[in-house]
């Protein structure tokens, strides 16, 4: 029934399967384990998405890193200009910050 839910709506939240089944999260959770062992789902957090290539896993930062890289690039060169020699800036993401500082190093 899980599997139909899911090929239905496309993803599956474990809380929303516990009311719909009137279960536990806990035994959910366990179905989704035991379905995402024999490959039948892709586990993902709060729920599960269909076992299929086009489903995207979440990339590595060294995937990340490649992603957009030539607009990343020109973001780190126009953050470096703005950056005066001693401080250090945080963007709050470790892939953009990484991202500057390599901008940063490579263009001044």
């Amino acid at each position: 029934m899980i599997l139909e839910v899911l090929n239905r709506d496309g993803r599956v939240l474990v809380g929303d399967l516990a009311k719909q089944f009137h279960t536990s999260q806990v035994t959910i959770r366990k179905d989704l384990d035991i379905l995402h062992g024999h490959g039948r789902i892709h586990r993902a957090h709060g729920g599960a998405l269909p076992a299929r290539e086009s489903v995207l896993e979440d990339p590595t930062l060294r995937e990340k890193e490649k992603l957009h890289r030539r607009e990343k690039l020109h973001i780190a060169t126009a953050a470096a200009r703005m950056v005066k020699t001693g401080p250090s800036c945080n963007t709050g993401f470790r892939n953009h910050h990484h991202c500057h500082r390599k901008g940063a190093a490579e263009f001044r």
